[in-house]
């Protein structure tokens, strides 16, 4: 008689978990698959109609991370269609929108971290890219240990893909510090309750740091996306409680920089990163880069 290969049976488990998990969010599974497989980094994007950036996205994640996790919030165009791709190990979907869920969607993913076999989980929207040059330095940066929490430099490309905004509400010169990887943990849930804007925390810790690895979001590059992001704020937080203003996004007179200008040198981002990592270890704060550590959209 032949033995059952144990790791069949821990293959199903997972499968049941995460079907479980799905069902308590009325989500269903179109592709599980490598859920008994060893990762460094995992990405996690949630997606609707964005039929427009799903294929750079896919070629840009393929550059930086083992596989991907995707939600599909819904779609009613053909954004589906991508996830076939080999680079996805999970595609979620929810057969029909229901409206704005952020924070529902990002839970849920989370939730679903919690059953891939991955050190680092890395969050980000199809509109985000890391930037490319930046490849060696960021797989460098997943060999560090005793790391939690690490924040991105963050700029909103403007107009043209390659310039940023400088003068971007709550940033240094239009860099954002953004937290968009965490090593994976058995307990994780979202601290921060606000339904916009919020960060995602899922477990206090001092042991993080400030990369050098810079992220391009794409989502205000366009005016008429702008005034749709700026409609979709105001009717969603028409008191301002989550964010003081939004007229930033439909401002006419903007400063913008060439994002060229934010470019550095493979060795000096890995300089950079081991002086912060080193200095984390030491005191288990990050004085080096400053504080500025928000979600401001």
């Amino acid at each position: 008689m032949t033995k059952e290969d144990p790791k069949r049976h821990y293959n199903k488990d997972i499968y049941s978990r995460l079907e479980a998990l799905c069902q308590s969010y009325q989500v269903s599974v179109v592709k599980a698959e490598g859920l008994t497989d060893r990762y460094r980094c995992v990405a996690f994007t949630q997606a609707y109609n964005e039929r427009r950036h799903a294929q750079a996205f896919l070629n840009n994640v393929r550059l930086f991370c083992d596989r991907l996790v995707v939600l599909d919030d819904g779609s009613t165009d053909d954004t589906g269609s991508f996830f076939i791709d080999n680079q996805v190990m999970i595609h979620l979907r929810r057969e029909k929108n229901s409206g704005f869920n952020d924070y529902s969607n990002r839970s849920l993913l989370m939730e679903t971290g919690r059953l891939v076999n991955t050190r680092y989980m890395l969050f980000l929207d199809l509109d985000e890219r890391i930037d490319p040059l930046y490849s060696t330095a960021f797989k460098w940066l997943l060999r560090l240990k005793g790391l939690d929490h690490v924040r991105f430099p963050y700029v909103h490309v403007w107009d043209q893909e390659c310039q940023y905004r400088t003068d971007y509400p709550h940033s240094r010169k239009g860099v954002q510090y953004r937290l968009k990887m965490i090593r994976k943990k058995a307990q994780m849930n979202i601290q921060d309750k606000k339904r916009l804007h919020f960060e995602l925390k899922p477990y206090t810790t001092t042991r993080e740091m400030n990369t050098q690895v810079l992220i391009t979001h794409l989502g205000n590059l366009e005016p008429e996306n702008r005034w749709r992001r700026y409609s979709m704020y105001k009717k969603l937080d028409p008191g301002n409680q989550c964010q003081s203003s939004y007229e930033h996004l439909v401002a006419r007179q903007v400063k913008t920089m060439p994002v060229a200008t934010l470019h550095k040198s493979t060795f000096t981002v890995i300089v950079s990163d081991l002086l912060a990592y080193l200095s984390m270890l030491a005191s288990r704060v990050i004085p080096r880069y400053g504080n500025k550590r928000n979600s401001h959209h």
